[in-house]
């Protein structure tokens, strides 16, 4: 029963936006993704539900991402977050362009 009471909590679990954002933007700029000479960056990273925890990644081009690399976010959070034994959704989007005009 303390298992169990130990993984609700977890899944329960709420992380700052702006703290899981610098740690994945970190664990991609230490190892960078290329694709055709394009770089893979990590916009912003936002937990969007619990139960199970859910995060919206929003990069600048979802065609670099792979499945791997749904899988290293994924372990990055589990270690820094305590999510042994929670399920994590995570959904990719396009970050939108800033107007600089």
């Amino acid at each position: 029963l303390p298992l169990i009471k130990k993984v609700q909590e977890r899944m329960q679990k709420r992380c700052s936006d702006s703290e899981i954002t610098l740690l994945v933007q970190e664990k991609f700029e230490k190892n960078p993704i290329y694709r055709a000479e394009k770089k893979l960056r990590i916009q912003v990273v936002s937990q969007i539900g619990i139960e199970p925890p859910s995060f919206l990644v929003k990069v600048n081009n979802p065609l670099l991402f792979e499945e791997s690399h749904c899988a290293a976010i994924e372990n990055c959070l589990r270690s820094a977050y305590q999510f042994k034994g929670v399920p994590i959704h995570i959904k990719i989007y396009r970050a939108k362009v800033k107007d600089h005009a």
